[in-house]
């Protein structure tokens, strides 16, 4: 049985097979979106629908979604380096089924890889500064 009934997904790539079978696990109801509006009230609206927010997003917006009451789940990917060759990359898709996530460099530049290690529940984030210029008041 799902723990979450409804889950907005952010991302704009096709989930890996492995990825979309842990969504489908863990969310009753799944809805694919590529992008979060970045205004605060805008996202509120966005996601208000949802019981959890899924996807790789940068810091700030995860504090925004946390802030609005909602439960952010991310992809725990791991880099696997980059590559010269399509075949050290067909090596590693072998090897990870379903799990492997391919970035296509620019013409002459090494393709880099992923692997998705399944989904992590953000619980808090906490962020502690250290000042590294600071002027008097």
């Amino acid at each position: 049985m799902a723990k979450f009934g409804k889950c907005l997904v952010v991302s704009r790539h096709k989930l890996l097979p492995a990825q979309e079978e842990d969504v489908k696990a863990v969310c009753g109801e799944v809805v694919q979106v590529p992008e979060l509006p970045t205004e605060q009230k805008a996202l509120v609206e966005a996601i208000s629908p949802y019981e959890a927010v899924i996807g790789t997003l940068p810091i700030t917006l995860i504090a925004q979604v946390l802030q609005a009451k909602k439960t952010f789940i991310m992809f725990s990917m791991k880099s696997l380096g980059t590559f010269q060759s399509q075949e050290e990359v067909k090596s590693l898709e072998q090897k990870y089924p379903g799990r492997v996530a391919i970035l296509p460099g620019k013409p002459g530049e090494p393709t880099r890889a992923t692997l998705y290690q399944g989904l992590a529940l953000v619980q808090k984030i906490e962020i502690v500064t250290t000042p590294l210029t600071q002027y008097p008041e």
